[in-house]
């Protein structure tokens, strides 16, 4: 296993991640986020905590890619090993 192309493909994953999560939080919820943080008087999350959601989301795709990687040589399908390394990560 060679870092480099886990760590290339763990980067692109995260980043896929994240822009799953933008598009969930700042287009599908938005209002409902709207509606949480002023019936609890809230206050709006700051940029510091929107830089370590993306530092965890990104860390989270190279997990993710690093687990595939190390499950692939306990199945000989990888397909099966990269379900079941989603499976993992989603739960």
């Amino acid at each position: 296993m060679k870092p480099f192309p886990l760590l290339v493909g763990g980067v692109v994953a995260g980043l896929i991640i994240v822009a799953g999560e933008a598009v969930l939080n700042l287009v599908v919820l938005a209002d409902e986020w709207v509606n949480l943080f002023s019936r609890f008087s809230l206050p709006q999350p700051t940029p510091l905590v929107a830089a370590q959601g993306l530092l965890k989301l990104l860390l989270l795709g190279i997990f993710s890619v690093w687990l595939a990687a190390t499950l692939k040589s306990a199945f000989p399908n990888p397909g099966r090993a990269g379900v079941i390394s989603g499976l993992c990560v989603w739960f």
